[in-house]
Parts: C-alpha cells; sequence; structure tokens
C-alpha cells in the first residue's frame, strides 16, 4: 500500500522495443508536468 490508498501490483507484460519506447516517453512527459506542477521544474 502507498499513503494507505494505492496498492502496487507487479505484473509481467511482453513488451517490444518500440511500445518501450512509446511508454517511456510517455512517462517522461507525466514526470515533468508532474514536477511542474509540484513548482520544482523551470
Amino acid at each position: 500500500m502507498v499513503d494507505k490508498k494505492y496498492r502496487i501490483i507487479p505484473e509481467d507484460i511482453k513488451l517490444s522495443r518500440k511500445l518501450d519506447f512509446e511508454l517511456l516517453v510517455e512517462w517522461e512527459r507525466h514526470r515533468k508536468w508532474i514536477l511542474k506542477a509540484a513548482g520544482r521544474m523551470k
């Protein structure tokens, strides 16, 4: 449990190089948005 609200469940997923890249790009975009919203990135 995370903060007694969210449960993290590990899951194995077969990924391709293309899908891996797309997921990483999407994660980076969301990560930057979160940092900017929290005032930790200019």
